[in-house]
């Protein structure tokens, strides 16, 4: 069986940190390491294997690598993912479980229905109604990502026929349509095996609508024999699914040129006529369009070619107002600036040179004579110097550039008077305008990077006041560690691990205490709602500690994390520069 995105609906698993990791591992190996995998469940004893009610969703291949965002229902209802596509759109999709018993029902007290009733009571609801407590949960996260300009993609097991009355609501509140069955006036097949109804859906807005290629539903027991529901699918085409349907203005400082540019657009229509004229784009239209004309009906040939032409018209448009508009942002060159560059050039080569372990070449020598410059001994420089050679060449090569228009205006007027001199001819008229260009191009240049400078610098940094927080919806511990945030994995009700990997502070994340115990990490207040606090730095010696610590943090995550490349066993291998003599016997073969 062949997907690129999967839901599981009613697992009946209790997904611990142990069955958690065995999904994953086995839908890793699976599918070559390419999958990505989210889980639900009702609050559970970490004893418990069976666990009524439960959601999954696995993707694999380049759906995984669209993945942006992914998280559960507190209550074990349903799981989402964030599929981003191009532009700022992209497919939220939702896998969800709904409870088939209404409020009062009395029921067992291991199913889902009960549990999902005692946690609501936990939370302060009298009159919990799991069943249409799903629809406000899965309202608020559509809410959010449609908010974006994703589209909804719901998969469900309703237990319940599509005009229902929540369901119907939920459905025209999100402008969801059945997917399998719009368009099709056959009557819906049962979706389960004890019953004669479809009670399980694939629901999707009109952009979900138009991007279905083949929908249906298998056999009962056909795909999952393990199942007693029917499995539902749908196919999609990628391009229609990920492309941005709204027409979105290109700001003024994006696009190529303006209108008002009369020269940038006269050279445009000047250069577009010409390469229409190159590739006969008027000729290749209308013998198109008279071939349209004598066709009564258009099959797939046809309009491969219509869109072929097409797209090529269009690169043809872009590529050219990127051509016109090309901004020259360049330096003015002067002596000093050719020097400074080949200044660069020379200590890269005599870098590479010690690092491949070889000679100076010819080459290197004959730049260092025209810049005369003394090669230094080979045997005697190592790569360190060599690496600080580079970067002091780099900072030279800077103070040229930020007075380029200074020092063009002296190397042309040098040159002015060279001719002068050689010719007799008084030549104050002409170097003097030329220095009066060089001059004001280097002020323009620094007026524009004042005005609209790309960077700006830091104004403040907002540090937490709290150390330990806890995400319920992703049930991890994050703790604040010099400047960012690590997250430690859940593996029993209110133990986490030690060790954790390094990510940003979820928004939904409340302030927790704890303690810790060898290798565990306790939450002792796990109820609490306290929202995280921040206090603003504006000192800039005081940010520049921060980020220092910051950053040193984060460079020291492989030895805090004891990866393999600082074991004993394995740092030797790699040595002070990732070379070794071993190394070098297994490159060599030797």
């Amino acid at each position: 069986m062949n997907f690129d995105l999967i839901g599981m609906i009613e697992t009946n698993v209790n997904w611990t940190h142990d069955s958690r990791n065995f999904l994953h591992s086995a839908a890793s190996l699976r599918f070559n390491n390419t999958a990505r995998c989210v889980m639900s469940n009702s609050r559970a004893n970490p004893d418990d294997t069976y666990l009524p009610g439960g959601t999954a969703m696995i993707t694999q291949g380049k759906f995984s690598g669209r993945i942006i965002a992914r998280g559960m229902d507190h209550l074990g209802s349903f799981t989402w993912m964030a599929i981003r596509g191009k532009k700022d759109i992209g497919v939220i999709a939702i896998t969800a479980y709904r409870v088939c018993q209404r409020a009062g029902t009395k029921s067992g007290p291991d199913t889902a229905f009960t549990r999902q009733c005692i946690q609501m009571r936990e939370e302060g609801d009298k009159n919990p109604d799991p069943r249409n407590k799903i629809f406000e949960n899965m309202n608020e996260i559509l809410d959010e990502w449609m908010g974006k300009g994703f589209h909804p993609m719901v998969m469900i097991d309703a237990n319940s026929e599509i005009t229902e009355r929540n369901l119907n609501d939920f459905t025209e509140r999100n402008g969801l349509h059945d997917i399998i069955m719009t368009g099709r006036e056959m009557e819906a097949p049962p979706s389960y095996a004890r019953g004669k109804k479809r009670i399980d859906f694939l629901l999707g807005n009109d952009h979900i609508q138009r991007a279905v290629i083949n929908s249906g539903a298998l056999g009962l027991y056909d795909g999952l024999k393990a199942s007693d529901h029917t499995m539902q699918y749908v196919d999609l085409d990628e391009n229609l699914l990920f492309q941005d349907d709204t027409f979105t203005p290109m700001p003024g400082f994006h696009r190529e040129f303006k209108l008002h540019d009369i020269k940038r657009k006269t050279h445009f229509q000047e250069t577009l006529q010409k390469r229409y004229e190159h590739q006969n784009i008027a000729k290749r239209v209308n013998d198109l369009a008279t071939r349209f004309e004598n066709k009564q009906h258009l099959d797939e040939t046809d309009i491969k070619a219509y869109n072929d032409l097409d797209d090529e018209i269009v690169e043809l448009i872009l590529s050219t107002a990127k051509r016109v508009g090309r901004v020259d942002f360049g330096y003015q060159r002067s002596a000093d600036l050719c020097i400074a560059g080949k200044t660069i050039r020379l200590h890269k080569a005599i870098l590479s040179c010690i690092r491949n372990d070889i000679r100076y070449t010819e080459s290197i020598k004959s730049l260092a004579n025209e810049l005369n410059h003394q090669l230094p001994n080979r045997d005697e420089i190592n790569i360190r110097q060599a690496i600080t050679n580079v970067n002091e060449a780099w900072k030279a090569k800077r103070i040229v550039e930020k007075e380029d228009g200074e020092r063009r205006a002296r190397w042309l007027e040098d040159i002015c008077r060279e001719i002068a001199r050689e010719t007799g001819q008084d030549a104050d008229k002409t170097y003097k305008a030329m220095i009066k260009c060089a001059l004001s191009k280097g002020m323009f240049k620094r007026l524009k990077a004042i005005l609209k400078s790309e960077w700006s610098a830091l104004d403040y940094i907002e540090i937490p006041n709290d150390k330990w927080y806890l995400d319920r919806e992703l049930n991890e511990l994050y703790e604040f560690d010099n400047g960012i945030f690590v997250a430690h994995s859940n593996f029993e009700e209110d133990l986490f691990e030690e060790y954790g990997s390094i990510k940003v502070l979820p928004k939904g994340a409340v302030v927790v205490e704890v303690e810790k115990s060898g290798d565990v990490i306790q939450v002792m207040n796990p109820e609490s709602i306290k929202s995280p606090s921040w206090s603003r730095v504006t000192k800039p010696e005081e940010m520049e500690e921060w980020l220092m610590r910051r950053n040193k943090r984060h460079l020291q995550q492989m030895y805090i994390e004891k990866s393999p490349p600082t074991t004993e066993a394995f740092a030797p291998v790699l040595a002070d520069y990732g070379t070794s003599e071993l190394t070098d016997e297994i490159l060599n073969g030797t």
